[in-house]
């Protein structure tokens, strides 16, 4: 149960999905390398346009994860449906009640 409003579906969803293309695009910048360092190391990237293309993957990497931690879409992605089961469970006991008080009434004044 949450102890606080919590996301909608949709909301998460969607945070989700955005989360997920911060995160594949923020890889495929971490792997951007300038012409002349076609065939060197990665540490040895020299431009830096390069270097801040990944610079700015980095950034959305961390963003996405971050924003997956939000949402709760790593921790608990089911936590709207265990709150929906609570509030069923909660109406069927007060109907329960409900039931027995008629009853009792029903008995006391029978004819």
């Amino acid at each position: 149960m949450t102890t606080g409003k919590s996301l909608g579906a949709f909301t998460s969803l969607c945070l989700g999905l955005g989360a997920g293309v911060l995160i594949f695009s923020g890889g495929m910048d971490l792997n951007v390398t300038s012409e002349g360092n076609r065939n060197g190391d990665y540490f040895d990237e020299t431009s830096f346009m390069a270097i801040g293309i990944r610079s700015q993957g980095g950034l959305k990497l961390g963003l996405g994860l971050a924003l997956l931690g939000i949402t709760g879409a790593i921790a608990n992605p089911f936590i709207h449906i265990d709150e929906l089961q609570s509030r069923n469970q909660a109406a069927l006991r007060n109907n329960a009640a409900m039931n027995k008080e008629i009853r009792n009434w029903d008995s006391k004044n029978k004819s």
